[in-house]
């Protein structure tokens, strides 16, 4: 193993075409991503923004979004996630 660790980004997303949209962002951005269609496949068992913070969820984006904060965010919590990841593993991340 070379010690990084590689991030991916779960969306959880029912509409396709936003869904298709966000991937596509994100690939764009060289972000790898896995989709969800529905909270039950992504473990996410609420649709309101509080209840998504108190099962885990990092970050919530409300529509409409523009693509460049998605990227934006999306990067900001991989570096932040980076930095505790070095701290307790002491390995590296791939970089973001």
């Amino acid at each position: 193993m070379n010690g990084i660790i590689s991030s991916r980004v779960l969306i959880v997303e029912d509409d396709e075409a936003i869904a298709a949209l966000i991937q596509r962002t994100l690939a764009e951005a060289s972000l790898h991503s896995d989709l969800a269609h529905n909270g039950r496949d992504g473990l996410w068992m609420a649709r309101d923004e509080t209840d998504a913070f108190e099962l885990g969820a990092d970050d919530y984006l409300r529509r409409p979004f523009s693509p460049g904060v998605l990227t934006a965010r999306v990067r900001s919590l991989l570096r932040r996630g980076a930095t505790i990841v070095e701290q307790i593993c002491g390995q590296r991340p791939a970089p973001v």
